[in-house]
C-alpha cells in the first residue's frame, strides 16, 4: 500500500512539473530535453523517449536512461515507421506490451537493451499525430492501468507544450523574417553599391535558413549570361563568375526558363525524370533545393538559390519568404542600376557641356586672334618692306646701317612667323587644299619623323589600308603632325613609345547627339599620334589649344604649336581632341571628313625669281593706309604709275 502511494506521489509530481514546464519553456530542444529527464529522475524507468513522425519516417528527437546516467540527449536520427512505436501511431491509440519479447511488433535492437515492457502514447495535435512518448521498464508488466492513464495525461501535456513551443517558435521566426525584411527594405533606400548590397541580402539569408550551398547569380537576358556575385559551397566563398546560361545551375536555367521558384524535395529524382537537364558546377549533388527568381515586373534579373546535402526539406512558407526578400533584393538592384545610368547620364551630360563650352571659348578666342593677327599683320607689312627698301638703298654702300636694317628684317620675320601661327589657328590663312593619302604624307614623313625623336623613343606606325582620302593642305597636314610629334618627343625626356595610327570611322547621328564638337555624320579619316609620357592633369588639358599656353620651361616653347595645329584641322573641316592621363600619356586624335575622289599628285612648286618692272597703271585697294602706301611706294621704285582709291 505504501509503494503505490509512493508511486502516485510520483506520477502527480511529474504531472506537475510536466504542467510548470508547459508554463515557462517555449523551446522546443529545452522541453523535450526537460520532459525524459524528469521522467527518467521522477519515475525511474529505465529508458523513455520522444519521437516525431514525417510520412512514412520516425525521428528520434529526445531520449534518457535511468541508470547512473541521467542526461537527456537530443537527437534527430531517422528510423523507419516500425515497431510498437509505429503500431501505436498507425493505429492512433495506445499501446502497452507487458512482455516485448512476446510480441510481434518488438524490434530488437544492434545493441542489447534491457527492456521487458513497453507503454507507447501517440501525441496529438487537434486530431493530428505528431509523434509519440515512450516508456520502456526492465520489469515485466510494470505498467498498471492508472500509469498508463496518468502517462497519457503527462502526454497531452506534453504535446500541448510542443504547440505552444512551435507557435512561439513560428512567431519568432515570423518576427525574425519581418525584422529581415525590414532591414533589407532599409538597404534598399540607403544602399546604391550591387555589391554591398548583395552581401547584406547573403548575410540576412544566412541567419534565416539552414543550407550548405547558396548563390545569387545576375542574369543578363540579351547575352543570355549568369553573373554569379556570391557562390557559397560547404562555407567555402567562390570565385566570382560570369557563365553563359546553358552552363549555369540547374535551379537558375529552370527557375529563368519557367519564371517561377524551383521547390525540390529530392534533386536526384528530379534530375532522373529531366534527363535533358545536368547540374553543373556542384561536384556533390545537393538532396533539396529551393530557388526564386528576381524580377522586376515580367524581366528576370537574377535567380537566388539554397540548397542542402542533408534532408532539408524547404517549406511553403520558406519558399513563400525567399520569394519576399528576393523581391526586396530585385528593387534594390533594379534602384541601383537606374541610379548608375543617371550617375553616368549626368557625367557624359557635363562632359557634352564641358566639350561645348570649351568648342565656344576655342572659337572665341580664335576670332580675338585672328583680328589681332590681321592687324598686327600689317603693321608688319609696312615694317618689313619699308625695312626691305632701306636693306636696297643700302645695298653696295658701306654702311654701318645695313647692320640695323637686318636687325629689323630679323626681329620682323619673327614676329610674322608668330602672325602665321595666330592665323592658323584663327582659320584665317590661305591653304591650297589637294586630294591626299594620309597614308602616303606620313611614308614620306617618316624618316624627318626619326630625326625629330630621341634615340631612346620607340616608333610604331599603325596604319590602316585601304584609307579613304581627305581634302587638306598637305603642307599644313604636315605642320600639324610635326608639332603633336615634337610635343609627344617632349613629354618622354626619359624615353618611351610613340605611335601613330591611322583608320576608316563612321560617325552616327547618336555619336554626334553625345559629342557636340562633332557637328556632321558620316565617314572620317582617324589620324591618332600617341606618346607614354608624362602626360597632362584635367587642369592643363582644358587649355592646351589655347595660344600662348605652355608647360615648358620659358625660352623652350612659344605655346603656338598646338593652337596652330587647332586651326588648321578645323579650317580644313576637321575635329581634333586630345586624352591625357598624368603618368599614362597623352593621345591627340584628328577626324578628317573623308573624300570619295581620286588622289591628287603633285609635287612642290618651286617659286622662279625674276626681275620685276613694268609700265602699267596699278589701282591699290586697301584701308590701311601704312600698308597702301608701302605698296604704292614699292611700285614705284619698279616704274610702274600708280592710280590709288579705297
Amino acid at each position: 500500500m505504501r509503494e503505490m502511494l509512493k508511486k502516485r506521489a510520483h506520477f502527480l509530481e511529474l504531472v506537475s512539473q510536466v504542467g510548470r514546464i508547459i508554463n515557462r519553456e517555449l523551446d522546443t530542444e529545452q522541453l523535450l530535453r526537460t520532459t525524459v529527464s524528469s521522467i527518467s529522475s521522477i519515475l525511474g524507468y529505465y529508458n523513455n523517449s520522444i519521437w516525431f513522425t514525417d510520412g512514412n519516417s520516425l525521428f528520434l528527437r529526445a531520449y534518457s536512461f535511468s541508470g547512473e546516467d541521467k542526461i537527456a540527449r537530443i537527437t534527430n536520427n531517422q528510423f523507419p515507421m516500425e515497431g510498437i512505436i509505429g503500431w501505436a501511431i498507425k493505429d492512433r491509440e495506445v499501446k502497452y506490451v507487458p512482455d516485448v519479447y512476446k510480441n510481434r511488433y518488438y524490434i530488437k535492437h544492434r545493441i542489447k537493451l534491457k527492456t521487458k515492457s513497453e507503454c507507447t502514447i501517440p501525441l496529438k495535435q487537434k486530431n493530428i499525430i505528431i509523434g509519440a512518448l515512450d516508456i520502456q521498464s526492465d520489469v515485466i508488466d510494470a505498467f498498471s492501468d492508472e500509469d498508463i492513464h496518468i502517462l497519457t495525461i503527462v502526454a497531452d501535456q506534453l504535446s500541448v507544450a510542443l504547440q505552444n513551443a512551435k507557435l512561439y517558435g513560428e512567431a519568432t521566426r515570423q518576427a525574425e523574417r519581418l525584422s529581415a525584411v525590414n532591414t533589407l527594405a532599409e538597404a534598399v533606400n540607403t544602399t546604391l553599391k550591387v555589391d554591398e548590397l548583395l552581401e547584406k541580402a547573403y548575410g540576412i539569408i544566412k541567419d534565416l535558413f539552414r543550407f550548405d550551398v547558396f548563390y545569387l547569380a545576375l542574369y543578363d537576358e540579351k547575352n543570355e549570361t549568369l553573373d554569379y556575385r556570391i557562390f557559397i559551397d560547404k562555407k567555402v566563398r567562390k570565385e566570382p563568375a560570369r557563365k553563359h546560361l546553358s552552363k549555369g545551375h540547374v535551379s537558375a536555367l529552370q527557375v529563368i526558363k519557367s519564371q517561377k521558384a524551383l521547390n525540390i524535395e529530392n534533386l536526384s529524382e528530379y534530375l532522373k525524370d529531366s534527363p535533358d537537364i545536368s547540374q553543373q558546377e556542384i561536384a556533390e549533388l545537393p538532396i533539396t533545393l529551393l530557388a526564386v527568381p528576381l524580377k522586376i515586373g515580367e524581366r528576370i534579373t537574377g535567380v537566388i538559390s539554397i540548397q542542402s546535402y542533408s534532408k532539408n526539406v524547404y517549406s511553403k512558407e520558406d519558399e513563400e519568404f525567399l520569394y519576399t526578400l528576393a523581391d526586396q533584393i530585385a528593387i534594390a538592384l533594379e534602384n541601383a542600376r537606374l541610379f548608375k545610368n543617371l550617375h553616368n547620364e549626368l557625367i557624359q551630360r557635363k562632359n557634352v557641356e564641358d566639350q561645348l563650352v570649351q568648342a565656344q571659348k576655342m572659337e572665341a578666342v580664335g576670332r580675338l586672334a585672328g583680328g589681332i593677327a590681321h592687324d598686327f599683320n600689317n603693321l608688319l607689312v609696312a615694317i618689313l618692306g619699308y625695312a626691305e627698301i632701306l636693306s636696297e638703298k643700302l645695298e653696295g654702300k658701306n654702311n654701318s646701317l645695313k647692320r640695323y636694317t637686318a636687325e629689323i628684317e630679323k626681329a620682323g620675320n619673327r614676329a610674322a612667323d608668330l602672325t602665321r601661327h595666330l592665323l592658323a589657328f584663327s582659320r584665317k590663312q590661305v591653304l591650297q587644299p589637294k586630294i591626299i593619302d594620309l597614308n602616303l604624307l606620313l611614308d614620306e614623313m617618316e624618316k624627318i619623323i626619326t630625326r625629330l625623336i630621341s634615340e631612346n623613343i620607340e616608333k610604331d606606325f599603325n596604319l590602316s589600308k585601304p584609307l579613304t582620302p581627305i581634302k587638306a593642305d598637305p603642307m599644313q597636314i604636315e605642320q600639324v603632325i610635326m608639332n603633336l610629334v615634337v610635343n609627344a618627343r617632349d613629354a618622354m625626356s626619359k624615353g618611351g613609345k610613340l605611335t601613330i595610327a591611322t583608320s576608316n570611322i563612321e560617325f552616327d547621328k547618336e555619336y554626334i547627339d553625345e559629342h557636340p564638337v562633332v557637328n556632321k555624320p558620316g565617314l572620317y579619316v582617324m589620324l591618332a599620334i600617341s606618346d607614354t609620357g608624362k602626360g597632362m592633369n584635367k587642369e592643363t588639358l582644358s587649355r592646351i589649344f589655347e595660344p600662348f599656353f605652355t608647360t615648358k620651361e620659358i625660352g623652350k616653347g612659344t605655346g603656338l604649336g598646338l593652337s596652330t595645329a587647332y586651326g588648321i584641322v578645323k579650317q580644313s573641316g576637321g575635329y581634333i581632341w586630345c586624352e591625357s592621363e598624368p603618368k599614362i600619356g597623352t593621345t591627340f586624335k584628328i577626324y578628317f571628313p573623308s573624300i570619295d575622289d581620286k588622289i591628287e599628285i603633285s609635287g612642290r612648286d618651286i617659286a622662279q625669281e625674276k626681275k620685276l618692272s613694268g609700265s602699267e597703271t596699278i589701282l591699290i585697294v586697301e584701308d590701311d593706309d601704312r600698308v597702301r602706301n608701302f605698296i604704292s611706294e614699292s611700285l614705284q621704285l619698279l616704274g610702274d604709275r600708280k592710280s590709288t582709291r579705297l
